[in-house]
């Protein structure tokens, strides 16, 4: 009887500690696609940084982050994003865009 109840324990903490880790821990892709889906742009600029954080060599990320920062506003912040963007995928359509626009705004 114990040994069941030591058993039915473990299993519990066991099935808990998979069913946590698959709800927090998310992947980078993941993140970006929830991000892709948010308007709220603060929680945007959250949800790329969590995706940047997870691979900091995903251009899409960066892209998406620096083309919230343009749309907000902060310029410089963007074109960082933007220009690490391209610096990780070289011929990135959408970054390219992104600073195009950003430069417009800026009047450049």
């Amino acid at each position: 009887m114990k040994k069941n109840v030591i058993s039915i324990c473990v299993i519990t903490v066991l099935c808990v500690c998979v069913f946590a880790s698959g709800v927090l821990a998310q992947s980078a892709t993941e993140w970006l696609e929830k991000a892709e889906m948010e308007t709220d742009p603060n929680v945007q600029i959250d949800y790329y940084t969590k995706a940047i954080d997870l691979d900091s060599t995903y251009a899409d990320a960066y892209a998406g982050r620096g083309w919230v920062f343009s749309e907000e506003g902060d310029f410089d912040a963007a074109l960082a994003d933007l220009d690490t963007a391209l610096s990780l995928d070289e011929e990135s359509a959408r970054a390219f865009m992104y600073r195009g626009v950003t430069y417009r705004r800026m009047d450049r």
